[in-house]
């Protein structure tokens, strides 16, 4: 499964924008490994892009997010806190069994699920906040 990043996915804030874009070309290459038969090693770089830019991009976020005092702003922070620690149980595995065919395909379904319910639901609805109270003027 391809996805690709759309303008339609902006939230309006440059940062956070360049940050998912990054994220859909990550899984963009990670696609292109599987299909090229090179799933296990791109597994582990994946795994490893992953590890920096999910701290960078989720402080970036959350900073953002108390300043405009988004009204969901704990229940943000909580899913994104379990999106790490799903990111850190596969990241385990992978470490201590190697990269599988399981590890891949909940690598896969874990981009997947985080791509289209928070970049396309989650953070679009940010987005729209973030149009009506811009940072700054909260």
């Amino acid at each position: 499964m391809q996805l690709t990043w759309n303008p339609v996915l902006s939230i309006g804030n440059e940062e956070i924008d360049k940050q998912h874009i990054a994220l859909f070309g990550f899984f963009g290459d990670f696609v292109d490994g599987y299909s090229r038969g090179e799933a296990k090693d791109k597994l582990l770089e994946l795994h490893d892009r992953l590890e920096d830019y999910v701290e960078h991009h989720f402080q970036a976020e959350e900073t953002l997010t108390q300043q405009v005092n988004l009204p969901d702003l704990k229940e943000h922070r909580r899913k994104h806190q379990n999106f790490r620690l799903r990111l850190s149980d596969m990241h385990q595995q992978i470490s201590s069994q190697g990269p599988t065919l399981m590890n891949i395909i909940q690598t896969n379904k874990a981009l997947v699920s985080w791509l289209v319910q928070h970049v396309q639901d989650l953070d679009q609805t940010f987005g729209e906040y973030l149009k009506e109270h811009p940072p700054g003027q909260v």
